[in-house]
């Protein structure tokens, strides 16, 4: 897919695109891992996100 972008050529949707996900960017979840492979113990479960959703095709039409 990556060939694609960079040639300027459509990439893939699979499905009508409408799917809707929460893209975290890399480093938040590397700060997360981080924080957590500390000594300080957390008893609690983390969601980790934005709590933002985009659709395939929102992201899409951004590029």
């Amino acid at each position: 897919m990556a060939s694609k972008a960079k040639k300027n050529l459509p990439l893939p949707i699979v499905g009508d695109g409408n799917q809707k996900r929460d893209f975290t960017h890399v480093l938040i979840l590397l700060m997360a891992f981080k924080i957590a492979n500390t000594e300080i113990k957390h008893n609690d479960a983390w969601e980790i996100g934005t709590g933002v959703n985009y659709s395939i095709n929102e992201l899409y039409s951004n590029v």
